[in-house]
């Protein structure tokens, strides 16, 4: 294991390295921290080499001073987010500082190694790396959502993710609606409104509201709906009542457990004619929650006759 970190530091340090070079005068200097960039594995490259290979050209020219700095601020950045691989988590909060000093592209960097970390089982460095995200603030929201909406990152990471967006506040509700405009991410949509309903955001309501009458999955729906009513208002209780109409059990669940959230008298009649459709075993399940939300909001102890509701509360 040691010896392992041990490699990993020395392949860390040859990108940093070579970019330095281009901090010296000697057009020398900077030909042979071209070579050596040119030279290097891809295990070695590192996630911007793609912008390091675009530089090159300028940077090994007399009126290269900007490419040239560039390069350099690129290497310091990669120098400092190495220190991620130090165990002690203070070195991961003087990291992050010391990245964020260096502007949008440190906090990048950051975000990104920050994020990585977000696998931990220990319960302390869980909440000091998501308390470390929080630090970074705006910045580091697009490469949260960004994950969100990321096939190869694992459902336990997202859970996480959603904890921190939605201590993030309001500054995370662009993104996260954003998400709602990519019909192929279910992913994203799903944790989206997972998000959302956690945060409690009165200015996400509507946008919530519009994807949830057009959001064809299901189980997308469901946590749509259940956003809502944690939101309130209005909304939230006109998609509850339209939910109970769904073909799809889920969904009618869902809507019957809102309205009781909701605390929403209204959907009383809705709740009925959801009792009379939902027939046959597979139903059981959502007919218990549909009573359930009849006996709450009505007081009422009835059973499971749409007839003896109507006769009572439908006029």
């Amino acid at each position: 294991m040691e010896e392992n970190r041990r490699i990993r530091k020395q392949r860390a340090a040859l990108l940093p390295d070579a970019l330095a070079r281009f901090d010296a005068r000697e057009p020398s200097a900077w030909q042979q921290g071209r070579a050596s960039l040119l030279l290097m594995e891809k295990r070695q490259r590192g996630f911007v080499y793609d912008r390091i290979l675009e530089l090159l050209p300028r940077a090994v020219e007399g009126d290269g001073t900007e490419a040239r700095a560039e390069l350099v601020r690129i290497g310091r950045i990669i120098e400092i987010a190495g220190r991620f691989e130090e165990e002690d988590p203070r070195a991961w909060q003087a990291a992050r500082k010391a990245l964020q000093a260096l502007g949008p592209e440190g906090v990048d960097a950051a975000s990104v190694r920050l994020i990585m970390k977000l696998t931990t089982q220990d319960a302390d460095r869980l909440l000091f790396v998501q308390e470390e995200l929080l630090a970074l603030g705006a910045g580091a929201v697009r490469h949260l959502v960004l994950a969100l909406r990321t096939a190869g990152v694992k459902a336990s990471v997202k859970e996480r993710i959603t904890d921190v967006l939605a201590r993030s506040g309001a500054v995370a509700r662009p993104a996260l609606l954003g998400l709602f405009e990519e019909p192929t991410t279910r992913a994203g949509r799903y944790y989206a409104a997972k998000t959302l309903g956690r945060m409690g955001d009165p200015g996400a309501l509507e946008a919530l509201a519009d994807a949830e009458r057009t959001e064809a999955d299901p189980l997308v729906r469901c946590v749509m709906i259940d956003a809502m009513a944690r939101i309130g208002g209005p909304a939230a209780e006109k998609a509850a009542i339209r939910a109970l109409g769904s073909e799809d059990l889920s969904v009618v669940k869902f809507g019957a457990k809102a309205l009781v959230t909701l605390e929403a008298a209204g959907g009383v009649v809705a709740l009925v004619d959801a009792l009379e459709r939902t027939r046959g075993e597979r139903a059981e399940d959502v007919q218990r929650e549909i009573l359930r939300a009849l006996r709450l909001l009505t007081g009422l102890p009835g059973g499971a006759d749409p007839a003896w509701w109507r006769e009572r509360i439908v006029k």
